[in-house]
């Protein structure tokens, strides 16, 4: 110990205790969702105004050598997402092949043929 800091502030030994207090519990769903506890319930459902569609949601595992890793996938058609644009527009971007663009018919993120929690959007729709 610092002898300079013993003479400062009278500390003569340093005592470290570590106290852990439980005043109660709170189900997850309370802390998380406040006052409407059902919000859970809900987040499925795309948020898209007037549009009544949900995520597709997969899981499974990969195996990697004598290891089953667990993988999913969330994803949503692109349709759905452009839905009240013109038809040759949904047409033309679920064809799609561009490093600028998303490729392919749906949006997603993760896979469930590799370990990967990657999206297939470009890079710069993450820049800020």
């Amino acid at each position: 110990m610092d002898e300079e800091y013993k003479k400062q502030y009278g500390v003569d030994e340093y005592i470290e205790k570590v106290i852990i207090d439980t005043l109660g519990f709170v189900p997850v769903k309370d802390s998380l969702y406040k006052g409407n506890r059902d919000t859970y319930k809900n987040m499925i459902q795309v948020p898209i105004e007037e549009v009544d569609a949900k995520y597709e949601l997969d899981a499974g595992t990969v195996r990697k050598g004598d290891t089953d890793i667990p993988v999913f996938r969330a994803r949503v058609p692109k349709s759905v997402v452009l839905q009240g644009l013109s038809k040759d527009l949904i047409l033309q971007q679920n064809e799609v092949q561009s490093v600028d663009d998303i490729n392919g018919r749906y949006i997603n993120v993760g896979s469930m043929e590799e370990v990967n929690t990657k999206g297939n959007w470009p890079t710069q729709y993450g820049d800020e």
